[in-house]
């Protein structure tokens, strides 16, 4: 949950309002990590390059150049499952040996007992300490968390919301946010493929997963009947998946799901899972950069496309042994904001590309016709 580690996984939201910076800067010195005995669940701020460091006398040392970064500490005592039925049933036991009366464990004792017993097993634990790093745009509004883990993200936003309730921070569909904007061919294609009939965050993501599915169609086509070369932002760029696809669906054979690692020569088992009625549902994409040398790697899934597992070139600054240790910090931090931005960018490129493709019905047919033949191909 670190994004100057050499894998990095990134989460990417919006505040709607826009980051409002002193209201980030009073939260992070009213809800501030602080060590508490017995706690299952310890959450808050801490400096960004530090999870022992939880001093915001002087937040604006969170302001990187257009970033206010921060990590968000989690503490939580574990209790091991067994150890806490174990410890459970014994007390229950306890508890009918007097009271010979009872045939049954009444509920609320039941409850109480849990209680009970969950309270000593805190005092007996020491918590896990764990960081989640967090990097908000103020220029733009968005917000990166280093993680896709769900459960980690939906516990960090409720925590940020929690404390900065104007800075509101959501998630924001891919459809949604590549159907934003002034009218261009792309936002036009974008509104015109969309499935969502309201405007609920989770309908935008799960009703336009097929469109999702097409891209990595598309891309995997492209990878093995093309030279995979893409102009984009960061000029010329060899954009090709490999190494892991996952396939899932319904077929005459029921529910299934399906997965091909490894260096792929012709793509047969995926083709094959694809001709027998699956669809690609995750894949992993590799971008070759123009430099001849940085080459990119990033798992992307049909519902966030959010940069997961991403392997990003990464050098980090000469450092001078009397330069000041912080400011080696964060130009090392803007050198990592740099490349997962030429990551995602490439990323948009390659997906607005398709979008103008898949939302023409003659272009689309014309692709579907040969892709089909293709996957139905003898390796």
């Amino acid at each position: 949950m670190n994004f100057l580690k050499g894998t990095v996984s990134v989460t990417r939201m919006m505040a709607a309002k826009g980051i409002v910076t002193d209201e980030v800067y009073d939260a992070l010195r009213k809800y501030k990590f602080e060590s508490r005995d017995n706690e299952e669940l310890n959450v808050g701020f801490v400096d960004f390059f530090d999870i022992t460091n939880a001093d915001f006398e002087n937040p604006e040392m969170s302001r990187i150049d257009e970033f206010l970064v921060f990590g968000v500490r989690i503490d939580r005592i574990k209790i091991p499952s067994a150890v806490m039925s174990m410890k459970v049933k014994a007390a229950s036991e306890n508890f009918m040996e007097k009271h010979p009366e009872l045939k049954y464990l009444p509920k609320a004792e039941k409850e109480q007992i849990r209680d009970r017993v969950r309270s000593q097993l805190l005092q007996k634990y020491d918590p896990v300490p764990s960081m989640c790093q967090v990097a908000m745009n103020v220029d733009s509004g968005e917000v990166l968390i280093a993680t896709c883990g769900k459960n980690i993200v939906d516990g960090v936003v409720t925590f940020i919301n929690s404390a900065m309730p104007y800075n509101r921070v959501a998630a924001v569909p891919p459809m949604k946010r590549y159907s934003e904007g002034s009218d261009t061919p792309v936002s036009e294609a974008a509104r015109l493929l969309n499935q969502a009939q309201t405007d609920s965050v989770l309908e935008w993501s799960e009703a336009n997963s097929t469109i999702w599915n097409d891209f990595f169609s598309w891309m995997l086509y492209q990878t093995f009947n093309t030279d995979s070369s893409y102009q984009t932002p960061r000029g010329p760029v060899i954009a090709f998946l490999d190494e892991k696809f996952v396939l899932s669906g319904r077929n005459s054979e029921g529910a299934q799901k399906i997965v091909v690692t490894g260096s792929q020569v012709d793509a047969t088992e995926v083709r094959a899972a694809i001709a027998k009625g699956l669809s690609l549902e995750s894949v992993r994409l590799f971008l070759k950069y123009d430099d001849g040398d940085s080459e990119a790697g990033v798992l992307l899934d049909d519902r966030w496309m959010h940069l997961k597992s991403a392997r990003i070139p990464f050098v980090r600054p000469e450092q001078d042994p009397d330069a000041d240790p912080i400011a080696d910090q964060q130009a090392s931090f803007l050198v990592r904001m740099g490349g997962i931005n030429d990551v995602q960018n490439i990323v948009d490129s390659l997906v607005k590309e398709f979008l103008i493709v898949r939302a023409n019905d003659d272009s689309w047919k014309a692709f579907s016709s040969e892709f089909c033949k293709w996957t139905r191909e003898e390796a």
